[in-house]
């Protein structure tokens, strides 16, 4: 973790979190659909995760299962 992470504010690491999270999902050719399958969430839940910084009930943990092969 460099020091700019630490400095970020929760909201900004989530948007952080959300924005990786859809590059990596976008360059494994998956869909909102597909990776919520993978991950075991429904896709509501996904989609709620894209939106963290005004939802802080979702974890963004339960995606990366669904991302790592």
């Amino acid at each position: 973790m460099n020091t700019y992470q630490l400095l970020l504010s929760p909201d900004e690491m989530n948007q952080k979190i959300a924005r990786k999270m859809r590059e990596r999902r976008k360059e494994k050719h998956l869909t909102q659909a597909a990776l919520s399958n993978r991950a075991n969430v429904s896709l509501g839940s996904l989609k709620n995760l894209y939106n963290l910084h005004k939802k802080r009930d979702v974890a963004p943990s339960l995606f990366c299962v669904g991302l790592c092969d």
